[in-house]
């Protein structure tokens, strides 16, 4: 059950502002991102910043949200250090490694990755640097937070820095562009043409008179997996009109 406030229900402008932090949350945290970058990102979003203005989000507030998050999301958690150590393994031992379905190869001093869809992200001669880190956060009180690491850092290219949630981003992203692809394609094979594309949204144009039938079939294309990723829950909302909308 979801709920949608009426339009004059006084929550309904804090409700859009929570969705708004909400959704910075979700597309940020689930990638690595610390609870600094987190309040500045809500801080300087238009959508987001009056939460911050207002004192319902402060810095303790962030601690708290992105402790909160890897607690409850703690797989996801695992999947960052476990695509980090399978790329480092590759790399220390010159061999393959994997991470649950991802494969991690060495191929002349390089790493590449395969997707589940079987294409490759290649990581150009990439090291591993014994290297002291200061990592600036906030405590549980909001106030700055130091904290020195000493390890191992992944560089590729020329100097650039790599580690499991930036890993697991360029995965994800590199996934869901192959879902889109695969869409696409299978769209433009049942003859409906697509004008282009738009984050996650397909544009198509077609007969008025065709336009319903269509939009049957662009919802059941758009909500069957690959058969690479059988598993994978997708659904999707299809809208008719005469020009684009956001």
């Amino acid at each position: 059950v979801v709920y949608k406030p009426a339009d004059d229900d006084p929550r309904k402008k804090e409700m859009k502002l929570m969705r708004n932090a909400g959704k910075t949350a979700v597309l940020g945290l689930g990638y690595g991102m610390g609870s600094k970058r987190f309040y500045q990102m809500v801080k300087d979003n238009e959508q987001t910043k009056e939460l911050v203005e207002s004192g319902v989000i402060d810095k303790a507030k962030s601690k708290e949200i992105v402790d909160s998050y890897r607690s409850s999301m703690s797989q996801i958690k695992n999947f960052w250090h476990g695509c980090e150590k399978a790329f480092e393994l590759s790399l220390d031992t010159c061999t393959s490694s994997d991470c649950n379905t991802i494969l991690f190869d060495y191929v002349d001093k390089d790493i590449h990755v395969t997707l589940p869809s079987s294409r490759k992200l290649r990581y150009s001669k990439p090291e591993l640097v014994e290297e002291e880190k200061t990592i600036s956060t906030y405590g549980i009180d909001g106030k700055d937070k130091l904290i020195e690491l000493a390890g191992t850092s992944i560089y590729y290219g020329k100097g650039i820095g790599l580690y499991g949630g930036k890993l697991v981003e360029n995965i994800v992203q590199a996934t869901s562009r192959d879902i889109l692809v695969n869409i696409i394609l299978k769209l433009e094979q049942k003859n409906i043409p697509v004008l282009f594309h738009v984050h996650d949204e397909v544009i198509c144009e077609v007969n008025i008179n065709e336009a319903s039938e269509v939009a049957k079939i662009v919802e059941k294309v758009m909500s069957t997996p690959p058969t690479w990723a059988k598993c994978l829950p997708l659904a999707t909302e299809v809208e008719i009109s005469k020009c684009y909308l956001k």
